[in-house]
C-alpha cells in the first residue's frame, strides 16, 4: 500500500523510515506511477532517503560480484559482494568507492540545497552517486539471522543485495 494520497497530480507521501523520520514530501504522478517509481527506487524522502530503506530491503538472492547496499541508520553505503560461505549463510563484502556527484558545493544544475534550521541545517534535491568497486575497500562479514535478515557481523547494519543505494544523511 502507498501512503499517498492523491492532490491534483501530486502524491503525498510520508517517508516509512521506521518511527523517527515520519517526514512528508510531494511527488508528482497518480497513485499508479507513484508505486511503479517506487518499485525501481526512484523515490527518495529528501530528509533521510526512507523510501529507498524500505525498497533496499527487498530480498534479491547475493552473487559474487553483484550489489550490495550496506544501511547504517539513515546513511547508506555501497558495496560488492565478493564470497559467499558454502552454507550461503555467511557474505564477504567490501565497500566500493562512492562520490557524491552533486554535493551542495558542486557547480551541477541540480546540486543539492542546504538551509539553515534544525541541529545541523536541511539539505534537500536528489542525491546522485558515482559507484565503482575499490580492492582497497573496508571488508565485512555480513549473516542472515531470521529476527533481522541479513545484518553486518558486530554492528547494527544491515544489508541489501538488489542493487547500489549510496546516500548521506546531510541532516545530522
Amino acid at each position: 500500500m502507498i501512503p499517498c494520497s492523491l492532490l491534483d497530480s501530486m502524491c503525498k507521501l510520508t517517508c516509512t523510515n521506521d518511527s523517527w523520520c515520519r517526514g512528508y514530501f510531494l511527488i508528482s504522478g497518480t497513485a499508479e506511477e507513484v508505486s511503479a517509481k517506487m518499485k525501481l527506487g526512484e523515490v527518495k524522502c529528501p530528509s533521510c532517503g526512507g523510501a529507498d530503506n524500505r525498497i533496499a530491503e527487498s530480498y534479491a538472492a547475493p552473487f559474487i560480484g553483484g550489489p550490495a547496499t550496506i544501511r547504517h541508520y539513515s546513511d547508506r553505503d555501497a558495496a560488492t559482494v565478493i564470497a559467499i560461505s558454502p552454507s550461503g549463510k555467511t557474505i564477504t563484502i567490501q565497500k566500493d568507492k562512492q562520490k557524491l556527484l552533486n554535493a551542495p558545493n558542486s557547480n551541477e544544475p541540480d546540486r543539492l540545497i542546504t538551509y539553515p534550521g534544525g541541529f545541523a541545517g536541511h539539505t534537500v534535491g536528489v542525491q546522485r552517486w558515482e559507484c565503482e568497486s575499490d580492492p582497497e575497500g573496508k571488508i565485512f562479514k555480513v549473516r542472515y539471522t531470521k529476527k533481522d535478515g541479513w545484518k553486518v557481523s558486530n554492528s547494527a547494519s544491515t544489508v541489501g543485495f538488489n542493487g547500489k543505494y549510496p546516500h548521506y544523511d546531510f541532516n545530522f
